[in-house]
């Protein structure tokens, strides 16, 4: 641990070039890569000595860490549903018996995953608008009496529902784009965020891909494959993937998938990262048009939007408050008028 609070502070010799390397610890937490930074630290002493006036230099060769100038938004507030959420809590109630709570992300994933493909088997289809305007615990339970079908989007909120209540924060995706009315693609996934990898991890619920990894065992979420499939490099990959005849998860490779998903994540296209799904009962949209953006990457130029949502709700803001001030000042100005007559 180099220092226990927000923001540690590293000290280095004020006159001797160094190299370390800092590992950190999260109190409370394990993840199987290693937070490590790696500082080269050459002092403005050596500087001078040579005739130059450079100040200290701080050089970073290698880390595990990433580096943001803004707060990220935590894991949980990705998910986009709360824990008191009506359906959060009826899934919770079914996972009770199905799941193992204490195991690993991993391991409660795939055994999620297991149990979505099981109760949506022969669901596939063109939903009515009943199923399109259903929560995900409705999806859920249409789906598996056979009352109604779906399509990537249903299947995916119900993966995403049970995988929250399971406490494994999950977000959705949405793989888009337009020009007009022409669609560059369309596809709706899920991320699943696993803290022992730390890494976001792409789950497929319609293509019955639980997850995918490089040759070497590293997790991918959406971007990766994207570039690997622009770059054609996605085929030697693995896959986590269920198997109908045989009722179970299997190791294969991504030959198959890679052709088969090509078409959604080949070329021009926008990736849309949602903060929850609109359908929750606890999802409020007026808090998520206030406070979050939608997180998109896309291949082409797009609009700001956010930036002009932004700049509408200060300047309603602004002006409310203006409309206040005057408001104020007519009534202190209209006595004080009358004190003169």
């Amino acid at each position: 641990v180099v220092k226990k609070s927000r923001y540690p502070e590293l000290n280095f010799p004020e006159l001797s070039p160094v190299t370390e390397t800092f590992k950190l610890t999260p109190q409370g937490q394990f993840f199987d890569r290693p937070l490590e930074i790696t500082i080269q630290f050459y002092p403005a002493g050596k500087y001078a000595e040579a005739g130059l006036s450079w100040a200290d230099n701080y050089f970073t060769p290698s880390t595990t860490l990433s580096f943001s100038t803004r707060q990220p938004f935590s894991t949980r507030v990705w998910s986009g549903i709360s824990q008191s959420d009506i359906d959060m809590l009826h899934a919770r109630s079914i996972l009770e018996d199905q799941i193992n709570f204490s195991s690993s992300t991993l391991d409660k994933l795939t055994a999620i995953f297991k149990l979505v493909m099981q109760d949506t088997i022969g669901a596939a289809g063109t939903p009515d608008d009943e199923m399109q305007s259903a929560s995900p615990i409705q999806t859920y339970e249409r789906m598996k009496t056979g009352r109604g079908k779906g399509w990537c989007e249903n299947i995916s909120i119900i993966y995403y529902l049970f995988a929250n209540a399971a406490d494994i924060p999950t977000r959705l995706v949405d793989i888009a784009g337009k020009f007009g009315p022409l669609k560059l693609t369309g596809h709706y996934v899920c991320e699943s965020w696993i803290p022992e990898h730390s890494t976001w991890c792409y789950v497929d619920p319609q293509s019955r891909v639980a997850y995918v990894t490089t040759p070497e065992g590293m997790l991918l979420h959406t971007l990766n494959l994207k570039r690997l499939a622009d770059l054609g490099m996605l085929g030697p990959c693995r896959i986590k993937y269920y198997d109908a005849e045989e009722n179970e998860l299997l190791d294969r490779d991504a030959h198959a998938f890679s052709q088969a998903i090509a078409g959604y994540l080949l070329g021009d296209l926008v990736l849309a990262y949602k903060f929850g799904y609109a359908k929750n009962s606890s999802y409020s949209r007026l808090k998520n048009f206030l406070f979050y953006p939608t997180l998109l990457y896309a291949t082409y130029p797009i609009p700001r939007l956010f930036y002009l949502k932004k700049s509408l709700f200060i300047s309603v803001i602004l002006f409310s408050l203006i409309s206040l001030l005057a408001g104020l000042w007519r009534l202190i100005d209209i006595p004080i008028g009358q004190m003169f007559k």
